[in-house]
């Protein structure tokens, strides 16, 4: 809605509607309309809202929830648009009106009933400006030729008295300036016929080159997306994908580390399959060699024990009368009867060998050299194809007892052993 810059109006302003419904109409908001600091408020142009000035006229209800409202002239002094607006969020909806204040020239010309005219000023003719010369000749002139009952725009319409025609003079010698250019016989219309005749002919070729070249170019361009990025979208996109090769080449600097680090300690050429194989068959026949032994041993070793173990105590008294006949023989003095031994003084004497002190091997006893040897012989092996070799303990299969760190062709480096 227009209205007229600085001028009182009364406008309808609703409808006011509950807030509890969004539909029951409210019929008693006058006073609150019209309150002096929290009542309808105006934005002059896009500014900021103020209390509406003329909240000394009072507003009154009209019907369906509208009211008439008043905006005096402080209220209309502003060109451009102006928002009527009132809310209360406790009470009911929002409720504004948008208008646009018109100078007083445009409205009357639009809506006063005696009518109007919009005041014209001609600055340009088809992009040329105007310029009037000494004692307003172009006005003058323009009148003459409209300001007649039926306008003929000749040069004897227009009043030249006085000025010796030089606007007429200036015009036609310009004319005569550019036909002094042309030949003394123009072309007619049938040479110009056949001029453009073979022109066509040119065009027509070239269509036929545009035809082909457009083609071609029409089956490249028809795989472009149909809303192409632009320079500052792929930029985006490369500037995220730059990022994210940032942190994947971070990534692949610390676990390359990591596995450089691992390889590192490979030797320079290792071992394939056939090489491993070849080792691993050297390793199990010497293994093997090594089980011939151990069997010739433990079975001379568990004769010896079995001969221990089936002492009878009168090959006991026998082996114990020997030993003091020469101690006395030797002192010469009279031994005592033998004693005859317990079952557990046979066993304590059995011990005492098996737990001899470097009996075996300087910090290996009797007792513990049989451990590994039975270990070695009977017990179970894990790890044959790592550089790990874990034997077990024979019959109890309670414990590794034997460790063995090997190299590549199966020799052992180092050995942990389990003798308890």
């Amino acid at each position: 809605m227009h209205l007229r810059q600085s001028t009182a109006v009364v406008v309808q302003f609703g409808p006011a509607l509950d807030k509890a419904d969004g539909l029951t109409l409210l019929t008693g908001l006058v006073s609150a309309l019209d309150h002096g600091t929290t009542g309808i408020k105006l934005s002059k142009n896009g500014g900021t809202l103020t209390i509406r000035h003329a909240t000394v006229t009072a507003s009154s209800y009209d019907a369906h929830g509208c009211y008439k409202v008043t905006l005096d002239t402080t209220d209309t002094n502003t060109l451009g648009t102006l928002r009527v607006i009132y809310t209360d969020a406790a009470t009911l909806l929002p409720i504004w009106q948008d208008f646009m204040v018109l100078p007083a020239v445009a409205w009357d010309a639009l809506y006063a009933s005696s009518g109007g005219a919009l005041p014209a000023n001609m600055a340009q003719i088809l992009g040329t400006a105007l310029t009037e010369g000494a004692g307003g000749q172009l006005a003058a002139g323009v009148k003459k030729v409209f300001d007649v009952a039926t306008p003929v725009f000749t040069a004897a319409s227009v009043n030249q008295t006085g000025d010796s025609y030089p606007l007429l003079d200036t015009e036609v010698a310009a004319i005569k300036a550019k036909t002094d250019n042309l030949p003394s016989d123009p072309a007619d219309a049938s040479d110009i016929a056949a001029s453009f005749s073979t022109v066509n002919a040119t065009l027509a070729t070239i269509a036929g080159y545009i035809d082909t070249e457009v083609g071609a170019i029409k089956a490249k361009t028809d795989n472009l997306p149909s809303d192409p990025a632009d320079a500052s979208d792929i930029a985006s996109s490369f500037s995220t994908v730059n990022a994210t090769l940032a942190t994947i080449a971070g990534y692949i600097d610390t676990e390359v580390g990591a596995i450089k680090a691992k390889t590192d300690n490979l030797p320079s050429d290792p071992a394939d399959a056939s090489d491993l194989a070849t080792a691993f068959a050297t390793v199990n026949a010497t293994l093997a060699t090594i089980a011939g032994y151990v069997d010739t041993e433990i079975g001379a070793i568990q004769s010896a024990i079995a001969a221990l173990n089936n002492l009878s105590s009168a090959q006991a008294q026998t082996a114990a009368t020997a030993a003091l006949t020469a101690y006395g023989a030797a002192t010469g003095t009279q031994a005592t009867a033998p004693k005859t031994l317990t079952t557990g003084e046979r066993d304590a004497i059995v011990a005492a060998l098996l737990d001899l002190a470097d009996a075996i091997e300087t910090g290996l006893t009797l007792r513990q050299a049989l451990r590994l040897i039975a270990a070695a012989e009977a017990g179970k092996v894990s790890g044959m194809a790592t550089t790990t070799v874990a034997i077990r303990n024979a019959v109890a299969d309670s414990k590794a007892r034997i460790t063995a760190t090997v190299d590549a062709d199966g020799n052992r480096t180092a050995i942990t052993t389990d003798l308890t």
